[in-house]
Parts: C-alpha cells; sequence; structure tokens
C-alpha cells in the first residue's frame, strides 16, 4: 500500500505512528538477524545463505518477504514451536518504507537498480529505502 494515500496521511498527522508487519516482528524477535536486500537476487540470497548456515549447522529460519512473514515465525517461537539460531530475511523496499528502527546483526545490499519508479518519486528516494 502506499504511504502517500490521502488516509494514512491523515492518519501520520494526527501523530499516529505508522508500523508494517515487518517493523512490529523485529521489535519482537531476540534472535539476531541477518538481513538481505537488493533491487535483484534477494530470494535466492537469502535461500542460499540460510542454507549455508543450515550446513553449518546451526537452526535458522529463513522468511520474511519471501515464503513466511517474520510474524508467523514470532508467534510460532513464542509459542515454543520453532527454536532458531539465526533469522535470514528477505527485506524489500517497501517493507523498509516502514521500519524506523532495525539493526540486523549483519546486512547485505546486493545491487540497487532503477525499479518501482512508480512507487517512488525518482531513483534516488528509492535508493535511500534500500539503505535503510
Amino acid at each position: 500500500m502506499p504511504l502517500e494515500i490521502e488516509s494514512l496521511k491523515a492518519v501520520r498527522d494526527m501523530g499516529i505512528p505508522i508500523m508494517g508487519e515487518m517493523q512490529l516482528a523485529v521489535q519482537l524477535i531476540d534472535i539476531p538477524i541477518v538481513a538481505v536486500t537488493g533491487t535483484n537476487g534477494k530470494s535466492t540470497a537469502t535461500t542460499l545463505l540460510g542454507s549455508i548456515l543450515k550446513e553449518a549447522g546451526l537452526r535458522v529460519f529463513v522468511g520474511g518477504n519471501i515464503g513466511t512473514p517474520l510474524m508467523d515465525f514470532v508467534l510460532d517461537h513464542a509459542s515454543g514451536n520453532q527454536e532458531v539460531d539465526y533469522v535470514v530475511a528477505e527485506v524489500s523496499s517497501f517493507q523498509l518504507d516502514t521500519m524506523e528502527k532495525f539493526a540486523p546483526k549483519a546486512s547485505l545490499i546486493l545491487n540497487i537498480s532503477p525499479d518501482h519508479l512508480d512507487r517512488y518519486p525518482d531513483y534516488e528516494a528509492y535508493v535511500q529505502s534500500k539503505l535503510k
């Protein structure tokens, strides 16, 4: 959902914060997060990194923008259904747009090339979203 629609602007103007699903999830996760973003290759790199960590004997959740949303992991983890050592999350620019505080243990920015310019006013705004 574009953040510039009138109803969301009105909510922000009233001082009410807008929080996306991923922002809520990362506030509730106390396990190291490795975040992967970029224009192309996010899913492949996220899956590969998860596989490498699993092959190294670590318990890993892989999700976010691919597969299982992070809030689903939070709920499973809170109920004791999923114990992991690391969370490897694919993160899109749309998800980063609603992130206020995000400090993963490690971040990978694969590449940034012009994309989603129907949502962002220009390429620089898209780049700034990815750099969050």
